[in-house]
């Protein structure tokens, strides 16, 4: 046994030139089993977003904390969502003529939020959505996650169009609110921002014109209501030129 201080030499099997052939041998062979086991197995890679058997959003968790959404139309205005956020993610304006309060601005930035949840607890209302076996609330996590864009100004939804007042709804102990099912009130305010949303507005004109032959033009223009110019045939002959 080698004591404290002293310098042991290694054992002449260890440092040999055959038995490092050796070694190196037996590590490709152990390796190369690990992939051959998996020839006949079924394969387990999710071949995402055409070849899944369902819907990503209906293969998710009830639990999974995606996009934010929020049903106005049983948000009692209270605003504690908007205290409750660290980081200002919601931005809610509410109105009142008389004894009637109402909803004005419901603003939430996708692209600052945390998803710590802290809004979702902060909301009074309980709110149940189709195919959920557990309550929400009024605002809450949807399965939604595809946010993906090159202009961080187009994150921001609005779930209530500019000029438009909802009456705040009225929250009884106990009460159950019936939504929509989870992630259609995100859907909308994103297909709204596409329309109405002056930055998104401006990003998706730019998209179209910067590739005027993309694959979903025609799709594009029609759900967003996007004129888009034409490229100059002419202007494009002198420029080569």
């Amino acid at each position: 046994m080698a004591t404290q201080g002293t310098v042991t030499t290694p054992r002449r099997r260890d440092v040999g030139y055959f038995a490092g052939i050796g070694r190196a041998a037996w590590s490709i062979i152990e390796g190369m089993a690990v992939t051959f086991s998996y020839f006949r197995r079924a394969p387990i890679t999710v071949q995402y977003p055409d070849r899944t058997p369902e819907p990503m959003v209906d293969m998710l968790p009830e639990r999974y904390r995606g996009l934010l959404e929020v049903d106005v139309l049983c948000c009692t205005g209270c605003q504690a969502c908007e205290r409750a956020c660290p980081i200002d993610v919601i931005r809610i304006r509410v109105g009142k003529e008389g004894k009637i309060r109402f909803i004005e601005r419901f603003d939430i930035d996708l692209s600052k939020c945390m998803y710590c949840g802290f809004c979702v607890e902060a909301c009074p209302v309980t709110a149940k959505a189709p195919g959920d076996t557990e309550t929400t609330a009024a605002i809450r996590f949807t399965r939604e996650f595809e946010g993906c864009t090159d202009d961080i100004t187009s994150l921001v939804l609005r779930y209530m169009v500019p000029g438009d007042r909802v009456v705040v709804a009225k929250n009884k102990k106990g009460q159950i609110h019936p939504t929509p099912r989870r992630g259609e009130r995100a859907r909308e305010a994103r297909h709204r921002a596409a329309r109405l949303n002056r930055a998104t507005v401006d990003h998706n004109r730019a998209r179209l014109e910067s590739d005027p032959f993309a694959g979903r033009k025609a799709d594009l223009e029609a759900a967003f209501q996007i004129p888009v110019k034409k490229p100059d045939k002419t202007a494009a002959k002198e420029k080569k030129e």
